[in-house]
C-alpha cells in the first residue's frame, strides 16, 4: 500500500522532461538531483538553494560537472 502525501508535497506529472533527466528511486520514476535543483532554483530563496547544491555535492549526489552546470543555467536564466 502506497503512504498519502503530506498536504505540502504537490505531486506534478510532466512530460517535458528529457530521458537524461530521469531515474528510478527504488523502482519509482524520478528525475535526477541535479534536475530537481534546477526546477526548484525560482522557488526558493538563492541562499537555500546554493545550499542545497553545496548539501548534494558532499552527499555525492551530484558532481562538480553538475554543479558548474547548474550554475551556467541560473546565471544565464
Amino acid at each position: 500500500m502506497r503512504r498519502a502525501l503530506p498536504e505540502w508535497v504537490e505531486l506534478e506529472t510532466r512530460t517535458d522532461v528529457p530521458d537524461q533527466d530521469l531515474t528510478q528511486y527504488k523502482g519509482i520514476p524520478a528525475t535526477t538531483v541535479r534536475r530537481a535543483l534546477e526546477d526548484v532554483h525560482d522557488r526558493m530563496p538563492p541562499e537555500r538553494w546554493e545550499a542545497l547544491v553545496d548539501q548534494a555535492r558532499r552527499r555525492e549526489l551530484i558532481d562538480d560537472r553538475g554543479v558548474a552546470e547548474l550554475n551556467e543555467k541560473q546565471h544565464v536564466a
